[in-house]
């Protein structure tokens, strides 16, 4: 999880409380679809699109690297 990003960048797409593996199953169910309960935008890397480069970007997040 990003340390002082805005909320747009929090890697807890599944409103768990735990950035993990988990947050990436519901983004690729987002992107492909599926069902939203928490109502995130799927749109992680905030290029207009939703699609692999955000699950690249979640990921990215949940390893510890930068808010993209």
């Amino acid at each position: 999880i990003c340390v002082n990003a805005i909320p747009s960048c929090s890697a807890d797409a599944n409103r768990d409380g735990s950035a993990d593996a988990s947050d990436i199953d519901y983004l690729i169910n987002v992107i492909a679809g599926g069902n939203n309960p928490t109502n995130i935008d799927p749109d992680f890397n905030r290029d207009g699109n939703a699609d692999q480069g955000d699950i690249a970007a979640i990921i990215t997040v949940i390893a510890g690297g930068p808010c993209p």
